[in-house]
């Protein structure tokens, strides 16, 4: 029962944060542009975009939970969408990474900022 009360604001949480990041067009998985729209890159995007794939599995991992832990219909509801949302922000993360010529997985110790995404700029995304 714990874990549904705790899966429940963490769905939301990530619905929100999902509606955040899709108003605007998408980048496809080939484009070097970063988040900016500019083709020009530095470390904190590759840090940022590093960071965020995990971030953006975990949503995922949850929703996939609430599969079958969540009795609320609109939990399990609301999980296929997260899903749907998520999946192609890592795709974009990925590519970009891809064009860009970086690992997608951040160096050992959370990219040069600490462990987890305690990063500058992480908006206390911190999961250290």
């Amino acid at each position: 029962m714990r874990r549904l009360i705790l899966l429940i604001p963490a769905l939301l949480a990530a619905a929100v944060l999902t509606a955040c990041g899709s108003g605007g067009s998408s980048t496809g998985a080939t484009s070097a542009t970063s988040a900016t729209g500019s083709t020009d890159y530095n470390a904190a995007d590759v840090i940022f975009a590093q960071n965020m794939i995990p971030h953006h599995r975990q949503a995922i991992e949850m929703a996939d939970l609430a599969g079958t832990h969540a009795q609320n219909p609109e939990v399990k509801t609301l999980a296929p969408q997260i899903r749907a949302a998520q999946t192609p922000e890592i795709t974009t993360m990925v590519g970009w990474l891809t064009a860009w010529k970086q690992p997608t997985a951040p160096p050992a110790g959370g990219g040069g900022s600490g462990p987890g995404m305690g990063g500058p700029g992480m908006g206390g995304h911190g999961m250290n």
